[in-house]
Protein backbone atom coordinates (compact mmCIF):
# COMPACT_ATOMS: atom_id res chain seq x y z
CA UNK A 1 0.00 0.00 0.00
CA UNK A 2 0.98 3.53 -0.76
CA UNK A 3 1.96 6.33 1.78
CA UNK A 4 -1.00 8.55 0.97
CA UNK A 5 -3.28 5.33 1.90
CA UNK A 6 -1.90 4.72 4.89
CA UNK A 7 -1.94 7.81 5.90
CA UNK A 8 -5.93 8.29 4.93
CA UNK A 9 -6.41 4.77 7.02
CA UNK A 10 -4.76 6.71 10.34
CA UNK A 11 -6.29 9.88 9.97
CA UNK A 12 -10.18 7.74 9.32
CA UNK A 13 -9.09 5.63 12.89
CA UNK A 14 -8.03 8.81 14.41
CA UNK A 15 -10.99 10.46 13.67
CA UNK A 16 -12.94 7.28 14.33
CA UNK A 17 -11.36 7.11 18.08
CA UNK A 18 -12.00 10.89 18.63
CA UNK A 19 -15.49 10.36 17.77
CA UNK A 20 -15.79 7.37 20.00
CA UNK A 21 -14.02 9.64 23.08
CA UNK A 22 -16.50 12.11 22.59
CA UNK A 23 -19.73 9.85 22.06
CA UNK A 24 -18.59 8.77 25.88
CA UNK A 25 -17.70 11.83 27.14
CA UNK A 26 -21.04 13.29 26.53
CA UNK A 27 -22.54 10.31 27.34
CA UNK A 28 -23.56 11.59 31.21
CA UNK A 29 -24.94 14.46 29.69
CA UNK A 30 -27.07 12.77 27.26
CA UNK A 31 -28.13 10.62 29.82
CA UNK A 32 -28.62 13.28 32.03
CA UNK A 33 -31.27 14.64 29.28
CA UNK A 34 -33.06 11.62 28.86
CA UNK A 35 -34.10 11.75 32.52
CA UNK A 36 -35.03 15.07 32.77
CA UNK A 37 -37.17 14.64 29.45
CA UNK A 38 -38.79 11.96 31.17
CA UNK A 39 -39.14 13.88 34.14
CA UNK A 40 -40.56 16.73 32.39
CA UNK A 41 -43.15 14.70 30.52
CA UNK A 42 -44.35 13.50 33.77
CA UNK A 43 -46.22 16.27 34.82
CA UNK A 44 -48.77 16.26 31.70
CA UNK A 45 -49.46 12.69 32.10
CA UNK A 46 -52.94 12.42 33.41
CA UNK A 47 -52.72 9.23 35.53
CA UNK A 48 -49.23 8.39 37.60
CA UNK A 49 -47.76 5.08 36.62
CA UNK A 50 -46.74 3.88 40.03
CA UNK A 51 -44.19 0.77 38.55
CA UNK A 52 -42.47 3.36 36.22
CA UNK A 53 -42.18 6.47 38.51
CA UNK A 54 -40.59 3.38 40.58
CA UNK A 55 -37.76 2.59 37.86
CA UNK A 56 -37.09 6.33 37.08
CA UNK A 57 -36.55 7.19 40.77
CA UNK A 58 -34.24 3.79 41.14
CA UNK A 59 -31.84 4.92 38.05
CA UNK A 60 -32.11 8.30 39.41
CA UNK A 61 -30.95 7.26 43.15
CA UNK A 62 -28.23 4.71 41.60
CA UNK A 63 -26.85 7.31 39.89
CA UNK A 64 -26.92 9.87 42.42
CA UNK A 65 -24.97 7.42 45.22
CA UNK A 66 -22.32 6.42 41.87
CA UNK A 67 -21.50 10.37 41.79
CA UNK A 68 -21.00 10.62 45.34
CA UNK A 69 -18.76 7.63 46.09
CA UNK A 70 -16.72 9.42 42.89
CA UNK A 71 -16.64 12.40 44.85
CA UNK A 72 -18.17 14.15 41.67
CA UNK A 73 -19.74 17.37 43.36
CA UNK A 74 -20.65 19.08 40.39
CA UNK A 75 -23.07 16.36 38.76
CA UNK A 76 -24.33 15.62 42.52
CA UNK A 77 -25.34 18.71 42.67
CA UNK A 78 -27.33 18.49 39.55
CA UNK A 79 -28.17 15.26 39.49
CA UNK A 80 -30.27 16.55 43.28
CA UNK A 81 -31.80 19.69 41.61
CA UNK A 82 -33.28 16.82 38.92
CA UNK A 83 -34.33 14.71 41.96
CA UNK A 84 -36.27 17.84 43.62
CA UNK A 85 -37.64 18.64 39.94
CA UNK A 86 -38.75 14.94 40.34
CA UNK A 87 -40.55 15.11 43.60
CA UNK A 88 -42.20 18.53 42.21
CA UNK A 89 -44.18 16.83 39.40
CA UNK A 90 -44.99 14.19 41.63
CA UNK A 91 -42.80 10.88 40.80
CA UNK A 92 -43.41 9.65 44.36
CA UNK A 93 -43.09 5.18 44.90
CA UNK A 94 -43.10 3.45 48.16
CA UNK A 95 -40.51 4.37 51.25
CA UNK A 96 -38.98 7.21 49.10
CA UNK A 97 -37.95 9.09 52.77
CA UNK A 98 -35.91 6.14 53.57
CA UNK A 99 -34.09 6.23 49.93
CA UNK A 100 -33.31 9.88 50.44
CA UNK A 101 -32.37 10.08 53.92
CA UNK A 102 -29.81 6.99 52.80
CA UNK A 103 -28.24 9.91 50.09
CA UNK A 104 -28.04 12.35 52.80
CA UNK A 105 -26.24 9.79 55.86
CA UNK A 106 -23.82 9.11 52.86
CA UNK A 107 -22.57 12.42 52.37
CA UNK A 108 -22.22 12.52 55.71
CA UNK A 109 -19.89 10.32 55.60
CA UNK A 110 -17.71 12.03 53.53
CA UNK A 111 -15.84 15.13 54.99
CA UNK A 112 -15.05 16.40 51.18
CA UNK A 113 -19.00 16.73 50.44
CA UNK A 114 -20.69 18.52 53.22
CA UNK A 115 -22.79 21.33 51.19
CA UNK A 116 -24.33 18.71 49.27
CA UNK A 117 -25.81 17.58 52.29
CA UNK A 118 -27.66 20.93 52.56
CA UNK A 119 -28.82 20.38 49.12
CA UNK A 120 -30.18 16.77 49.86
CA UNK A 121 -31.73 17.78 53.04
CA UNK A 122 -33.83 20.31 50.83
CA UNK A 123 -34.99 17.68 48.62
CA UNK A 124 -37.27 16.58 51.48
CA UNK A 125 -39.58 20.06 50.51
CA UNK A 126 -41.10 18.69 47.99
CA UNK A 127 -41.49 15.77 49.18
CA UNK A 128 -43.08 16.45 51.73
CA UNK A 129 -45.50 18.61 49.92
CA UNK A 130 -46.58 16.11 47.46
CA UNK A 131 -46.37 12.65 49.58
CA UNK A 132 -49.10 10.79 50.55
CA UNK A 133 -50.44 11.86 54.60
CA UNK A 134 -49.59 8.23 55.90
CA UNK A 135 -46.05 8.33 54.62
CA UNK A 136 -45.31 11.52 56.55
CA UNK A 137 -44.51 9.95 59.75
CA UNK A 138 -42.29 7.91 58.03
CA UNK A 139 -40.61 11.11 56.53
CA UNK A 140 -40.66 12.36 60.48
CA UNK A 141 -38.70 9.52 61.26
CA UNK A 142 -36.02 9.56 58.94
CA UNK A 143 -35.70 13.29 59.52
CA UNK A 144 -35.02 12.98 63.15
CA UNK A 145 -32.18 10.70 62.16
CA UNK A 146 -30.58 12.78 59.70
CA UNK A 147 -30.49 15.15 62.82
CA UNK A 148 -29.27 13.18 64.78
CA UNK A 149 -26.15 12.03 62.84
CA UNK A 150 -25.82 15.94 61.65
CA UNK A 151 -25.27 16.82 65.29
CA UNK A 152 -23.09 13.67 65.54
CA UNK A 153 -20.93 14.54 62.76
CA UNK A 154 -20.92 18.49 64.12
CA UNK A 155 -23.10 20.19 61.24
CA UNK A 156 -25.55 22.39 62.93
CA UNK A 157 -25.88 24.01 59.23
CA UNK A 158 -27.49 21.10 58.43
CA UNK A 159 -29.11 20.49 61.63
CA UNK A 160 -30.88 23.41 61.25
CA UNK A 161 -32.26 22.62 57.90
CA UNK A 162 -33.91 19.25 59.50
CA UNK A 163 -36.00 21.68 61.72
CA UNK A 164 -37.21 23.51 59.34
CA UNK A 165 -38.21 20.09 57.22
CA UNK A 166 -39.46 19.13 60.64
CA UNK A 167 -41.66 22.39 60.86
CA UNK A 168 -43.11 21.56 56.81
CA UNK A 169 -44.20 17.85 58.47
CA UNK A 170 -45.94 19.71 61.49
CA UNK A 171 -47.64 22.12 58.95
CA UNK A 172 -49.04 19.78 57.06
CA UNK A 173 -49.99 17.53 59.64
CA UNK A 174 -52.01 20.35 61.24
CA UNK A 175 -54.00 21.27 58.30
CA UNK A 176 -54.53 17.89 57.41
CA UNK A 177 -54.68 15.84 60.75
CA UNK A 178 -53.11 12.47 61.29
CA UNK A 179 -52.64 11.11 64.58
CA UNK A 180 -50.00 8.48 63.66
CA UNK A 181 -48.01 10.91 61.89
CA UNK A 182 -47.66 13.49 64.59
CA UNK A 183 -46.69 10.63 67.09
CA UNK A 184 -43.88 9.78 64.86
CA UNK A 185 -43.15 13.19 64.57
CA UNK A 186 -43.44 13.87 68.41
CA UNK A 187 -40.50 10.75 68.48
CA UNK A 188 -38.26 12.38 65.74
CA UNK A 189 -37.86 15.52 67.78
CA UNK A 190 -37.63 14.24 71.08
CA UNK A 191 -34.77 12.06 69.92
CA UNK A 192 -32.90 14.94 68.00
CA UNK A 193 -33.89 17.53 71.43
CA UNK A 194 -32.49 14.90 73.40
CA UNK A 195 -29.62 15.12 71.16
CA UNK A 196 -28.98 18.46 71.19
CA UNK A 197 -29.04 18.44 75.18
CA UNK A 198 -26.62 16.36 74.89
CA UNK A 199 -24.13 18.54 72.50
CA UNK A 200 -25.18 21.68 74.68
CA UNK A 201 -26.55 22.93 71.78
CA UNK A 202 -28.88 25.34 72.94
CA UNK A 203 -29.83 27.61 70.28
CA UNK A 204 -30.70 24.37 68.32
CA UNK A 205 -32.99 23.40 71.00
CA UNK A 206 -34.65 26.51 71.54
CA UNK A 207 -35.67 26.51 68.11
CA UNK A 208 -36.69 23.44 67.90
CA UNK A 209 -39.05 23.67 71.32
CA UNK A 210 -40.69 27.02 70.05
CA UNK A 211 -40.94 26.73 66.40
CA UNK A 212 -43.14 22.93 67.91
CA UNK A 213 -44.60 24.56 70.36
CA UNK A 214 -46.06 27.09 68.54
CA UNK A 215 -48.08 24.47 66.44
CA UNK A 216 -48.61 22.40 69.70
CA UNK A 217 -50.52 24.73 70.87
CA UNK A 218 -52.94 25.12 67.98
CA UNK A 219 -53.29 21.11 68.10
CA UNK A 220 -53.96 20.85 71.79
CA UNK A 221 -57.23 23.15 71.66
CA UNK A 222 -58.88 19.97 69.81
CA UNK A 223 -56.57 16.91 70.13
CA UNK A 224 -56.54 15.68 74.05
CA UNK A 225 -54.15 12.72 73.03
CA UNK A 226 -51.20 15.22 70.81
CA UNK A 227 -50.96 17.33 74.30
CA UNK A 228 -50.57 14.58 76.63
CA UNK A 229 -47.94 13.48 74.36
CA UNK A 230 -46.21 16.34 73.57
CA UNK A 231 -46.25 16.86 77.55
CA UNK A 232 -44.59 13.95 77.65
CA UNK A 233 -41.80 14.97 75.94
CA UNK A 234 -41.07 18.03 77.53
CA UNK A 235 -40.95 16.09 80.72
CA UNK A 236 -38.62 13.48 79.29
CA UNK A 237 -36.61 16.39 78.31
CA UNK A 238 -36.73 17.90 81.75
CA UNK A 239 -35.50 14.56 83.47
CA UNK A 240 -32.43 14.47 81.72
CA UNK A 241 -31.55 18.58 82.12
CA UNK A 242 -31.85 18.05 85.79
CA UNK A 243 -29.72 15.07 85.45
CA UNK A 244 -26.88 17.16 83.62
CA UNK A 245 -27.87 20.41 85.39
CA UNK A 246 -28.31 22.38 82.14
CA UNK A 247 -30.10 25.35 83.63
CA UNK A 248 -30.27 27.19 80.19
CA UNK A 249 -32.49 24.26 78.77
CA UNK A 250 -34.67 24.02 81.98
CA UNK A 251 -35.73 27.14 82.30
CA UNK A 252 -37.15 27.20 78.59
CA UNK A 253 -38.93 23.77 79.41
CA UNK A 254 -40.51 25.27 82.74
CA UNK A 255 -41.94 28.14 80.21
CA UNK A 256 -43.17 25.91 77.58
CA UNK A 257 -44.91 23.87 80.52
CA UNK A 258 -46.58 26.70 81.76
CA UNK A 259 -47.91 28.08 78.64
CA UNK A 260 -48.89 24.43 77.68
CA UNK A 261 -51.14 24.50 81.11
CA UNK A 262 -52.24 28.01 80.68
CA UNK A 263 -53.36 27.18 76.82
CA UNK A 264 -57.19 27.05 75.97
CA UNK A 265 -59.30 23.95 76.89
CA UNK A 266 -57.38 22.56 78.77
CA UNK A 267 -58.44 19.88 80.49
CA UNK A 268 -58.03 18.45 84.42
CA UNK A 269 -57.67 14.45 84.31
CA UNK A 270 -55.66 11.99 85.69
CA UNK A 271 -52.71 12.79 83.29
CA UNK A 272 -52.63 15.96 84.99
CA UNK A 273 -51.74 14.87 88.80
CA UNK A 274 -49.05 12.22 86.79
CA UNK A 275 -47.58 14.94 84.92
CA UNK A 276 -47.29 16.99 88.03
CA UNK A 277 -45.34 13.71 89.92
CA UNK A 278 -43.55 13.66 87.17
CA UNK A 279 -42.14 16.87 86.97
CA UNK A 280 -41.47 16.78 90.68
CA UNK A 281 -39.34 13.40 90.39
CA UNK A 282 -37.51 15.78 87.88
CA UNK A 283 -37.18 18.63 90.60
CA UNK A 284 -36.21 15.65 92.97
CA UNK A 285 -33.47 14.97 90.49
CA UNK A 286 -32.03 18.29 90.60
CA UNK A 287 -32.23 18.11 94.24
CA UNK A 288 -29.38 16.17 94.67
CA UNK A 289 -26.91 18.64 93.72
CA UNK A 290 -26.79 21.04 95.92
CA UNK A 291 -25.66 23.96 93.68
CA UNK A 292 -28.83 23.33 90.88
CA UNK A 293 -31.48 25.56 90.44
CA UNK A 294 -33.89 23.41 88.84
CA UNK A 295 -35.72 22.22 91.71
CA UNK A 296 -36.51 25.73 92.02
CA UNK A 297 -37.45 26.17 88.81
CA UNK A 298 -39.49 23.30 88.28
CA UNK A 299 -41.78 24.30 91.32
CA UNK A 300 -42.26 27.59 90.89
CA UNK A 301 -43.49 26.82 87.08
CA UNK A 302 -45.64 24.14 88.27
CA UNK A 303 -47.21 26.81 91.16
CA UNK A 304 -48.00 29.19 88.06
CA UNK A 305 -49.28 26.36 86.20
CA UNK A 306 -51.91 24.69 89.04
CA UNK A 307 -52.70 28.47 89.42
CA UNK A 308 -54.54 28.59 86.84
CA UNK A 309 -56.44 25.68 87.35
CA UNK A 310 -59.88 25.58 89.52
CA UNK A 311 -59.03 22.40 91.10
CA UNK A 312 -58.78 22.00 94.78
CA UNK A 313 -57.74 18.38 94.39
CA UNK A 314 -54.50 19.22 92.08
CA UNK A 315 -53.44 21.94 94.56
CA UNK A 316 -53.58 19.24 96.93
CA UNK A 317 -51.61 16.87 95.26
CA UNK A 318 -48.66 19.79 94.40
CA UNK A 319 -48.33 20.76 98.14
CA UNK A 320 -47.91 17.47 99.66
CA UNK A 321 -45.27 16.79 97.01
CA UNK A 322 -43.88 19.71 97.74
CA UNK A 323 -43.64 19.17 101.29
CA UNK A 324 -42.19 16.13 100.24
CA UNK A 325 -39.15 17.30 98.49
CA UNK A 326 -38.85 20.23 100.80
CA UNK A 327 -38.14 17.39 103.56
CA UNK A 328 -35.91 15.98 101.25
CA UNK A 329 -33.73 19.06 100.72
CA UNK A 330 -34.07 19.69 104.48
CA UNK A 331 -32.04 16.50 105.59
CA UNK A 332 -29.74 16.65 102.61
CA UNK A 333 -28.77 20.20 102.53
CA UNK A 334 -30.63 22.13 105.14
CA UNK A 335 -33.50 24.23 106.53
CA UNK A 336 -32.40 27.15 103.83
CA UNK A 337 -32.52 25.06 101.07
CA UNK A 338 -35.25 23.57 101.81
CA UNK A 339 -37.16 27.13 102.10
CA UNK A 340 -36.34 27.91 98.77
CA UNK A 341 -38.39 24.71 97.64
CA UNK A 342 -41.06 26.00 99.48
CA UNK A 343 -41.22 29.93 98.87
CA UNK A 344 -43.13 30.07 95.49
CA UNK A 345 -45.96 27.69 97.07
CA UNK A 346 -45.68 29.92 100.36
CA UNK A 347 -45.99 33.22 98.19
CA UNK A 348 -49.08 31.80 96.46
CA UNK A 349 -50.80 30.70 99.68
CA UNK A 350 -49.23 34.06 101.56
CA UNK A 351 -51.45 36.67 98.70
CA UNK A 352 -54.42 33.98 98.88
CA UNK A 353 -54.61 35.08 102.75
CA UNK A 354 -53.95 38.61 102.10
CA UNK A 355 -56.47 38.68 99.55
CA UNK A 356 -59.43 36.68 102.15
CA UNK A 357 -58.12 39.66 105.08
CA UNK A 358 -59.07 42.10 102.49
CA UNK A 359 -62.13 40.91 101.06
CA UNK A 360 -63.70 38.79 104.37
CA UNK A 361 -63.98 34.89 105.21
CA UNK A 362 -65.35 33.19 102.22
CA UNK A 363 -65.09 29.41 102.80
CA UNK A 364 -65.69 28.41 99.04
CA UNK A 365 -62.91 30.13 97.74
CA UNK A 366 -60.39 28.15 96.36
CA UNK A 367 -58.16 30.34 97.91
CA UNK A 368 -59.06 29.26 101.23
CA UNK A 369 -59.21 25.14 100.08
CA UNK A 370 -55.24 26.51 99.27
CA UNK A 371 -54.44 27.94 102.12
CA UNK A 372 -55.64 25.21 104.50
CA UNK A 373 -53.66 22.33 102.44
CA UNK A 374 -50.43 24.69 102.50
CA UNK A 375 -51.09 25.08 106.36
CA UNK A 376 -51.48 21.04 106.80
CA UNK A 377 -48.16 20.35 105.42
CA UNK A 378 -46.72 23.00 107.17
CA UNK A 379 -47.56 21.44 110.18
CA UNK A 380 -45.94 18.22 109.21
CA UNK A 381 -43.02 19.63 107.86
CA UNK A 382 -41.73 21.39 110.75
CA UNK A 383 -43.54 18.32 113.05
CA UNK A 384 -40.93 16.06 110.54
CA UNK A 385 -38.52 18.41 111.41
CA UNK A 386 -37.84 18.56 115.01
CA UNK A 387 -38.12 14.57 114.84
CA UNK A 388 -35.00 14.67 113.29
CA UNK A 389 -33.54 17.24 115.58
CA UNK A 390 -34.22 16.58 119.78
CA UNK A 391 -33.19 19.73 120.01
CA UNK A 392 -35.20 22.17 118.29
CA UNK A 393 -38.92 22.21 118.39
CA UNK A 394 -41.06 22.90 115.88
CA UNK A 395 -41.72 26.25 116.59
CA UNK A 396 -38.37 26.58 116.54
CA UNK A 397 -38.22 25.45 112.59
CA UNK A 398 -41.09 27.39 112.24
CA UNK A 399 -39.12 30.36 113.39
CA UNK A 400 -36.20 29.61 111.24
CA UNK A 401 -38.46 29.74 108.44
CA UNK A 402 -40.20 32.97 108.92
CA UNK A 403 -36.79 34.49 109.11
CA UNK A 404 -35.80 32.90 106.30
CA UNK A 405 -39.19 34.20 104.30
CA UNK A 406 -38.79 37.56 105.60
CA UNK A 407 -35.04 38.15 104.36
CA UNK A 408 -36.72 37.57 101.26
CA UNK A 409 -39.40 39.71 101.57
CA UNK A 410 -39.52 43.15 100.35
CA UNK A 411 -41.99 46.03 101.88
CA UNK A 412 -44.07 46.49 105.11
CA UNK A 413 -47.26 44.53 103.61
CA UNK A 414 -45.71 41.81 102.51
CA UNK A 415 -44.17 41.47 106.00
CA UNK A 416 -47.48 41.66 107.28
CA UNK A 417 -48.81 39.19 105.42
CA UNK A 418 -45.87 36.73 106.00
CA UNK A 419 -46.25 37.37 109.79
CA UNK A 420 -49.74 36.65 109.77
CA UNK A 421 -49.11 33.39 107.74
CA UNK A 422 -46.71 32.30 110.39
CA UNK A 423 -49.10 33.17 113.08
CA UNK A 424 -51.71 30.67 111.55
CA UNK A 425 -49.33 28.12 111.57
CA UNK A 426 -48.21 28.15 114.62
CA UNK A 427 -51.77 28.82 116.32
CA UNK A 428 -52.96 25.42 114.27
CA UNK A 429 -50.26 24.07 115.78
CA UNK A 430 -50.28 24.87 118.95
CA UNK A 431 -54.55 24.21 119.20
CA UNK A 432 -53.17 21.28 120.98
CA UNK A 433 -53.96 22.00 124.97
CA UNK A 434 -51.00 19.93 125.73
CA UNK A 435 -48.73 22.11 123.07
CA UNK A 436 -50.14 24.84 124.03
CA UNK A 437 -49.54 24.56 127.70
CA UNK A 438 -45.77 22.82 126.98
CA UNK A 439 -44.28 25.60 124.90
CA UNK A 440 -46.83 29.09 124.71
CA UNK A 441 -45.82 29.49 129.01
CA UNK A 442 -41.84 29.11 127.64
CA UNK A 443 -42.01 30.83 124.73
CA UNK A 444 -40.87 34.94 124.46
CA UNK A 445 -41.33 35.16 120.69
CA UNK A 446 -45.28 34.87 121.07
CA UNK A 447 -47.15 38.11 121.11
CA UNK A 448 -49.42 41.02 118.99
CA UNK A 449 -52.03 38.94 117.21
CA UNK A 450 -52.81 40.39 113.25
CA UNK A 451 -55.89 38.26 112.33
CA UNK A 452 -59.41 38.76 113.36
CA UNK A 453 -60.70 36.31 115.15
CA UNK A 454 -63.49 35.59 112.72
CA UNK A 455 -60.75 34.94 110.64
CA UNK A 456 -58.87 32.41 112.84
CA UNK A 457 -62.23 30.32 113.43
CA UNK A 458 -62.14 29.93 109.74
CA UNK A 459 -59.23 27.92 109.96
CA UNK A 460 -60.02 26.12 112.73
CA UNK A 461 -58.73 27.91 115.63
CA UNK A 462 -61.03 27.69 118.39
CA UNK A 463 -62.48 30.60 120.12
CA UNK A 464 -61.59 29.47 123.82
CA UNK A 465 -57.72 29.40 122.88
CA UNK A 466 -57.80 32.61 121.15
CA UNK A 467 -59.59 34.80 124.47
CA UNK A 468 -56.85 33.21 126.78
CA UNK A 469 -54.04 34.31 124.08
CA UNK A 470 -53.31 36.33 121.28
CA UNK A 471 -49.95 35.24 120.09
CA UNK A 472 -47.55 36.64 116.84
CA UNK A 473 -44.73 35.13 115.62
CA UNK A 474 -42.07 38.22 115.73
CA UNK A 475 -39.45 38.31 113.44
Amino acid sequence: MEANEWWSIGGGLGLLVLALWRWKANAWQRRYRRLRCRIDDWGEKKTADQLEARRLLKKLHKWLLASIEAGDEAGAYRLLELLKQAYGEGVYSLYEFSRLAGIVVRVLQREDMQAIGVIAVEAFTPLIRRAPLEELGQGADQLGLIGVLALRYRQPFLADKVVVELQRVMDRLTSQYAEEGIAALLRAIRVMGTMCLRRKNMDLFQALVRDIQERMIQLTQNEKGIRESWMLVILFWLHRAARQNQLDAARLLCLVMEELWQSEKMIIDAKSKEWLQDAIAAAATACFNPHSQIDQLIIAALTKSVATQSDALLWRSLVREVKRLAVFGAMRHGPARAMQLWLPVLEFARKCLRAQMRTGVQENELRHYVIVYVLQEMEAYIALLARNDMQKTPLDFLKQIHLLWDEDASGPQRRKSIEAFCQLVALRWLENKRRAKRYNEGETWLEELVLTPDLLYSFGIKASYREKSSPAIRS
